[in-house]
């Protein structure tokens, strides 16, 4: 049985309102496509996928075509080597769903990689508006037979320049999304690649509102988290502490951290959003925080710091279970029906029937309704 988890743990997590970094990935996601597409990305089908998985049975698995020299963007083409090692370490390690694995797959191949699993590609399947995941898959099917997909000169174009934003910035961000403790570095760094990205236009976009509504990590009540990151190196966390007694805090502990876009981030670091006010994050969690008066090297013989990290990590469980919960709903709402809409009459029912009958109890069941 998982360990529970605890009502601390919800608390914290409830200070970011619900936007956990994966649900953020994939307004990104859908905005980065509307961009490049130039095309609304909220209907429930895609006439270019539902095109492409039509056609599927023609297309000769055999002549894929990987990125050429000349699609390369300079992210690519100055860390090609270590984006596929990357990409094959998460493959290495559990994934809770086949369309993680399948990404990851497809963004090897279009790197010029081979998996593990060999090259081999997967029929395409549904790609509503609620399956972001299975719309980036399709968008790198598409790019890696877009010899045989009958593209149009706009379709070709918009479809190249977002498979390029896909494996140049998505996908790590994606695949290191799950872990709270590193949410923090892992915000500071996709703003970061954002704003730096080299098509500018799409940047700018994406940068813009990302910084606007998504840094709750950043913020003063969530950035401590950092300090049980295991990836950030001791010299971080030193600067963190440092900031602890310096930077005066805000009264209002539940605003999102603000990033002047126009200036220069590439020396910010996360100890520039570090206030007086992060104590209250332990606080708030119960955790005795004397271990910040220690030197982060003595951190892991501190039994407050265990303990403390032992707490924080436990947030974990909110979003691996819930991926979990995810994929085995997909799953069995797959055995009932493939269509959309009777998929979406038959949560709407489950719900109403969960109001009715909220437990098992002798009582609740033969009450009358």
């Amino acid at each position: 049985m998982p360990p529970p988890v605890s009502s601390d743990a919800l608390a914290v997590e409830g200070k970011v309102d619900g936007q956990d970094m994966h649900h953020v990935l994939e307004l990104i996601a859908a905005k980065a496509y509307a961009v490049c597409l130039n095309t609304p990305s909220s209907g429930p089908q895609i006439p270019l996928f539902t095109r492409f998985q039509d056609n599927w049975d023609l297309i000769d698995q055999d002549q894929h075509e990987i990125m050429p020299d000349d699609h390369l963007t300079e992210v690519i083409r100055d860390y090609q080597d270590n984006l596929i090692a990357g990409l094959k370490l998460h493959l290495s390690q559990f994934q809770p769903r086949d369309d993680y694995r399948e990404l990851l797959e497809l963004s090897v191949i279009v790197l010029g990689g081979m998996p593990a699993r060999g090259i081999r590609f997967r029929w395409p399947g549904a790609h509503h508006h609620a399956r972001w995941m299975a719309k980036l898959i399709y968008a790198v099917k598409i790019y890696l037979f877009r010899g045989q997909a009958n593209l149009t000169a706009r379709e070709s174009a918009g479809i190249l320049r977002y498979v390029k934003f896909i494996v140049s910035v998505y996908v790590s961000a994606w695949y290191a999304a799950p872990s709270p403790t590193s949410a923090p570095a892992n915000d500071l760094a996709l703003l970061k690649d954002l704003v730096g990205y080299e098509d500018k236009s799409l940047a700018k976009a994406l940068a813009d509102g990302f910084a606007r509504r998504h840094l709750w990590y950043l913020s003063e009540s969530l950035v401590p988290l950092a300090f049980f990151d295991e990836d950030l190196s001791l010299g971080r966390k030193r600067a963190m502490i440092e900031a602890l007694s310096s930077n005066e805090g805000s009264e209002d502990l539940t605003k999102r951290a603000v990033v002047d876009l126009k200036a220069d981030l590439s020396q910010k670091t996360l100890a520039d959003f570090v206030t007086k006010s992060l104590r209250m994050f332990f606080v708030t969690l119960g955790i005795d925080d004397g271990f910040l008066e220690t030197d982060p090297a003595e951190w892991h013989d501190d039994p407050r710091y265990v303990a403390a990290a032992r707490k924080v990590n436990g947030i974990r469980l909110l979003n691996d279970f819930a991926e979990r919960g995810v994929a085995l709903m997909e799953d069995y709402n797959l055995t009932l029906t493939k269509d959309e809409d009777q998929t979406q009459y038959i949560l709407q029912v489950m719900e109403a029937h969960r109001g009715r009958f909220p437990d098992a109890n002798k009582s609740t069941v033969t009450r009358p309704h």
